[in-house]
């Protein structure tokens, strides 16, 4: 019982920061951190997994899309700013969470 405690402590914790930096996040003057890395971005580096459920199906959408409009004949770059945005950060977070499984394995 006393790990459900100190789990639910944490969580409180947790929620209480993410509270205070979006209450004041933008309040000049207000310290809400050193430039740390916003607490919800932080914690999806516990859960790799997540990253790569959002990474891999928009790669795998984005080469769809890329493979679709060479077959019908026509130019990828009229959409190249449509597929090179989604595209850099897919393969930031398909990099990040592999990563972070590697480092969880050792």
């Amino acid at each position: 019982m006393d790990n459900d405690d100190r789990d639910k402590d944490e969580l409180q914790k947790q929620l209480d920061e993410l509270e205070e930096w979006q209450n004041n996040a933008f309040n000049p003057g207000y310290y809400v951190g050193n430039g740390k890395i916003p607490l919800p971005v932080k914690n999806l580096r516990k859960f790799p997994i997540l990253l790569l459920i959002i990474a891999v199906p928009t790669l795998v959408g984005i080469i769809i899309s890329i493979v679709d409009t060479l077959r019908s004949g026509g130019s990828i770059l009229i959409n190249l700013f449509s597929y090179l945005i989604p595209g850099i950060i897919s393969v930031l977070l398909t990099i990040r969470g592999v990563t972070e499984l590697w480092r969880k394995k050792k």
